[in-house]
């Protein structure tokens, strides 16, 4: 289940080639930038569409998203990339839309096989509802749902921000464990 989510905005001055590099300018909120340029996100030229190559941003879009797999302890970390915001903007939009929380059902994630306008090859992340959580469910999770919005309220930009996560051949779940690669 999702149990939290938020944009993340990563602007580095130099081609980003992996590594714990913090960003130059950064946002959690997808408002306030924070660092070299920062300011107002929404009227930054590097976050304006065509800004970068292939008619994507400079500043990179992503969203962060805190999720419970069923029988786990532990929440996980998903950054997604900027291909699949689409999707889970659609898919956030028709659950929000029937007066529910992210948190009050369990989300099934796949992977779709996409193809770019500049005929790059990547995985894009589906989502499906499976099903809603028991009032007995949301009991049990609505503490740990307060925790990870103060957890994800800290992290600083010093975490990689563009850590890649694996896929569990089992489910097509795309996932990092929090705090780690």
């Amino acid at each position: 289940m999702i149990l939290y989510h938020h944009p993340l905005l990563c602007y580095y001055k130099t081609k980003y080639t992996g590594g714990n590099n913090p960003p130059d300018c950064g946002s959690f909120d997808g408002e306030t930038g924070i660092g070299d340029p920062g300011g107002e996100c929404k009227r930054c030229p590097l976050n304006q569409f065509d800004s970068g190559e292939n008619g994507s941003n400079v500043c990179k879009q992503r969203r962060q998203i805190y999720l419970l797999r069923e029988g786990e302890v532990f929440p996980m970390l998903l950054s997604l990339p900027t291909g699949s915001l689409g999707m889970f903007t659609r898919y956030i939009k028709r659950f929000l839309g029937k007066d529910r929380k992210t948190n009050s059902a369990v989300t099934r994630f796949t992977l779709k096989k996409e193809t770019s306008k500049g005929g790059i090859v990547y995985a894009q992340e589906q989502f499906v509802l499976d099903r809603t959580l028991t009032p007995e469910e949301m009991r049990l999770i609505e503490p740990l749902t307060a925790q990870v919005k103060e957890y994800a309220q800290r992290v600083a930009f010093e975490m990689d921000v563009s850590v890649e996560y694996t896929v569990d051949p089992e489910t097509g779940e795309g996932i990092t464990p929090l705090g780690g690669n």
